[in-house]
């Protein structure tokens, strides 16, 4: 008999010790499995609690940045706080300013075959998420949806803007009109539809990028309009001025003063506060506003060849707006045969103005006319735009330069 030349046997133990390392890759290949789809479940997480904790910051409410992110988290299968960190600014990577959020997870994940092999029984699993306000690339927004020449530059009309662009919300194809020696220079012009391309309207002074079929964007003031006596909202009411001149208080930050008649601004400095005009408004001589609105809820606006300077406020309902003409005001002024909308003429002869904020008109038409001034402003949202022959020129794009609190940014992940 001969033992040691015997091999039966062997392939069975091989067999079985293959089948041991196997099963040990497979078992590592399931847990790394788990660990992989337990990473993309806290980096939703991550992602979800740092752009809610930046809205809580972005608009403050009853609810705070860091509870925000908590709630979002937990929504997210991250129900233990203790596992969620919130910096606001964040502490690291490329944004750190103060409008930024930053929310790390770091959440232990059971193990199975782990365990059993090793002894480690839970894995860390981390996420990192960075979340803030960024400057709409848009400063000025043509809100009409469907209107043929929604915008509409003739003769010697020039827009000069350096750092944001345009947005034409029309889907008609011959949504913007361009005749002419008119000029828009800026980075771009962004239509729904498309610009109008017969031999009038078809120029394009200033050779800007022009993008049809671009995406419409929203009114970010959703149609805002001011407070009325009817409404009961006005914090004062005045029935009896017709002519405001000098050095006014004006009713302060976060109030409103309502004027029920017809309204000359005659040289005059105004306070903080939303002023409403009820049946129009005159400007002569130069009128400037601290920190204020000017609401023409009613009748006409009137400029001439007066200077208007307006600083928005920074914060509460009319947050960025210097001077605004609601859906409630349907008076016809508008020059433009094309158009039977309301509307705002911010540019007649001489008459020019400084507006560091938005001009709002989001039913009306905003009109330009003549060459002997021009206006300077930080953005414009209308139903439709016309300029005849005026300058324009955003100087300082109001979303870069009020980064942390313009309506008109957006929260969106940045990291």
């Amino acid at each position: 008999m001969r033992f040691r030349d015997d091999e039966s046997g062997q392939v069975l133990a091989v067999t079985v010790f293959c089948l041991v390392i196997l099963s040990g890759f497979m078992a590592l290949a399931l847990d790394v499995g788990t660990l992989f789809r337990a990473k993309r479940n806290v980096q939703i997480a991550a992602d979800a609690a740092a752009v809610a904790a930046a809205w809580a910051y972005a608009y403050p409410g009853k609810v705070s940045v860091t509870q925000s992110a908590y709630n979002a988290a937990s929504a997210n299968g991250v129900t233990n706080p203790n596992n969620v960190t919130v910096n606001q600014p964040p502490t690291s990577g490329y944004h750190t300013g103060s409008s930024y959020v930053e929310v790390i997870i770091n959440q232990p994940n059971p193990t199975f075959f782990m365990g059993i092999l090793t002894g480690t029984n839970s894995l860390g699993v981390s996420a990192r998420a960075v979340a803030g306000l960024i400057p709409a690339p848009a400063c000025i927004l043509v809100l009409n949806s469907n209107a043929a020449d929604a915008m509409d530059w003739q003769g010697s009309a020039d827009l000069q803007t350096t750092n944001c662009g345009v947005q034409v919300n029309s889907t008609s194809p011959n949504a913007v009109c361009i005749q002419g020696h008119a000029q828009l220079n800026a980075p771009f012009l962004d239509i729904t539809g498309a610009q109008n391309p017969s031999g009038k309207c078809g120029q394009n002074g200033g050779g800007l990028p022009i993008n049809p079929g671009s995406l419409p964007m929203n009114d970010p003031f959703n149609g805002l309009t001011g407070p009325t006596p009817a409404n009961g909202q006005c914090s004062s009411v005045n029935s009896t001025t017709t002519t405001l001149t000098g050095s006014i208080a004006g009713p302060g930050f976060g109030s409103s003063v309502c004027y029920t008649k017809t309204i000359t601004l005659n040289g005059t400095t105004m306070g903080a506060g939303t002023y409403v005009f009820e049946n129009g408004v005159t400007v002569s001589g130069t009128v400037t506003v601290n920190g204020g609105t000017i609401d023409v809820e009613g009748g006409q606006f009137t400029q001439g060849n007066a200077i208007l300077n307006i600083t928005a406020p920074t914060s509460g309902t009319y947050n960025s707006i210097a001077l605004m003409e609601p859906a409630s005001n349907t008076t016809d002024t508008c020059q433009d045969p094309k158009t039977t909308a309301p509307c705002i003429q911010i540019q007649f002869g001489s008459g020019s103005g400084s507006l560091q904020g938005y001009i709002y008109v989001p039913t009306g038409q905003v009109y330009m006319q003549d060459n002997g001034g021009g206006v300077e402003a930080e953005g414009i949202i209308a139903d439709t735009m016309y300029d005849k022959s005026s300058q324009l020129t955003i100087n300082n794009n109001y979303n870069i330069a009020n980064a942390g609190t313009s309506v008109v940014n957006k929260v969106t992940l940045v990291e």
